[in-house]
């Protein structure tokens, strides 16, 4: 007879909900069949169906809703403009009137624009570094593209947003840090030899994917990436439209 618990579960229950939690944590996309308790696993490894067990199914569910919900409400705090109303400013009128990194640095000074950065990089990563803790990989570049669209549409700043590539970066360096590393490096030559942010932001952007590919970004997770990239190529269309005219603002004006 089929010992159950007070709930009404099966030990086995219990047992396939550890094991898929386990699966989930590990940050491992590939199924792996073994680490299930023994008559417990699925015989054909590519069969994930045993994880949708009365526990797992219900717990994931519910905490995949509310990293997803917190992560855009937690991109939705827009610190550019946080920072210039501190400081008696509507950013919103200020330069370009995006709020952002670049704008914050050339309206303000390097000091308040470099926060931003770092700020809306912070964003990113702890929404991707929470999603992938609770449910791997695929769970962290969902909850990155959310930080992505909290950033770019705001819900406590009327939607009014900025554009997402630093809050993308984060969600990368959380996720795939060797290909950050280097498109990194590619950024900041671009500013040093443009300086214009916008050329750095958009090459990089546009190499996301791919670096997130070559690194070992799969499935569900490289798409959630390639929908972040194409709301933040999106958000800067405005900048295309200036860089084939030849007139992009620099970072710092001449």
């Amino acid at each position: 007879m089929r010992t159950r618990d007070h709930d009404g579960l099966g030990l086995n229950d219990i047992k396939t909900a550890n094991a898929c939690d386990r699966w989930a944590r590990s940050g491992r996309e590939e199924w792996d069949p073994r680490a299930f308790p023994p008559g417990v696993g699925s015989a054909d490894p590519n069969d994930r169906g045993r994880c949708h067990s009365p526990v797992h199914s219900k717990s994931m569910t519910l905490g995949s809703i509310a990293v997803v919900l917190g992560s855009y409400l937690l991109g939705s705090v827009d610190f550019a403009v946080l920072i210039a109303r501190a400081k008696g400013l509507d950013i919103y009128s200020k330069g370009s009137g995006n709020p952002g990194a670049s704008n914050v640095y050339r309206s303000i000074g390097k000091k308040a624009g470099m926060t931003v950065l770092g700020l809306d990089l912070l964003k990113g990563l702890l929404a991707a570094l929470v999603g992938a803790a609770v449910g791997g990989p695929t769970l962290g570049a969902a909850a990155g593209l959310t930080a992505v669209a909290g950033h770019c549409y705001p819900v406590f700043h009327h939607f009014r947003g900025g554009k997402g590539a630093a809050t993308l970066s984060g969600v990368m360096f959380a996720l795939y840090p060797v290909a950050t590393a280097v498109l990194l490096v590619v950024f900041i030559v671009l500013i040093v030899t443009t300086h214009i942010a916008a050329i750095g932001s958009i090459v990089v952007t546009l190499a996301a994917v791919p670096g997130a590919w070559l690194t070992g970004g799969r499935g569900w997770a490289l798409v959630w990436v390639g929908a972040a990239v194409a709301l933040v190529l999106y958000r800067h269309r405005g900048n295309f439209a200036r860089l084939l005219r030849g007139i992009e603002r620099k970072v710092v004006e001449e």
